[in-house]
């Protein structure tokens, strides 16, 4: 129990669960906005952190929500994809804010992120994840999205230095830019990877699962708001 309770952190959360915690880390609660809060993200958020308090945004509260995520949320907030609702958010609250693939679903990423970055409190946390350049290239999957263009709601491929462009015109520091990092995740991804070029000749479908971290597919973002 005690190696699992060290490993856990470090290596078994994902890469946005396990920055979260590094920032946290020796805190029993916190304020955190998750804008694009469908996909059972409210449960498994609450899983690592049960006693943070957790506020969604998103354009529709039925997106892959159950009954239980809805009763995991402190507060949602229903924002549109124009940019309004964000004033409804207060500025200036939030420990984390999370925006966890939902840019590229977006036709105004830089006009909504200008808001959202607002709502990070002073010495907060800011993680955005989205897929790379690379992706466009990646080969298309028959299960999951490995090329960009395998999920037709992405609309938009944001770059790296227009996203990092607003929050350094925000007030933040970046902490990390780039290609997002995972050891273990890469590991399982080299051995699909090889699992793949054996059996999709013989016609099995390529799977996108554990590929990401391997083949490069997501940037991420870290960013810390600076105290004035």
């Amino acid at each position: 129990m005690k190696i699992f309770k060290i490993l856990h952190p470090a290596i078994i959360m994902p890469p946005k669960f396990r920055e979260i915690h590094n920032f946290v880390r020796g805190r029993r609660g916190f304020t955190l906005l998750d804008v694009g809060c469908g996909n059972h993200s409210p449960t498994i958020t609450k899983k690592y952190y049960p006693y943070c308090k957790y506020h969604g945004a998103d354009i529709a509260d039925d997106y892959n929500l159950n009954v239980d995520d809805k009763k995991l949320m402190d507060n949602f907030y229903l924002v549109d994809t124009e940019g309004g609702g964000y004033e409804n958010i207060q500025d200036n609250y939030y420990d984390v804010v999370v925006m966890n693939h939902v840019v590229e679903h977006m036709k105004y990423p830089i006009k909504i992120l200008s808001l959202i970055v607002h709502k990070v409190a002073p010495g907060g946390l800011i993680l955005i994840a989205f897929p790379s350049e690379k992706s466009l290239s990646l080969p298309s999957a028959n299960i999951g999205t490995l090329n960009f263009s395998d999920d037709i709601t992405h609309i938009y491929l944001p770059s790296l230095n227009e996203i990092c462009n607003v929050l350094l015109m925000n007030g933040f520091k970046i902490v990390f830019a780039g290609e997002t990092k995972d050891r273990l995740r890469w590991i399982m991804g080299f051995i699909k990877n090889l699992y793949n070029k054996m059996l999709i000749p013989i016609g099995m479908k390529l799977s996108a699962k554990y590929l990401w971290y391997y083949l490069g597919f997501e940037t991420s973002i870290i960013a810390i708001k600076r105290k004035k």
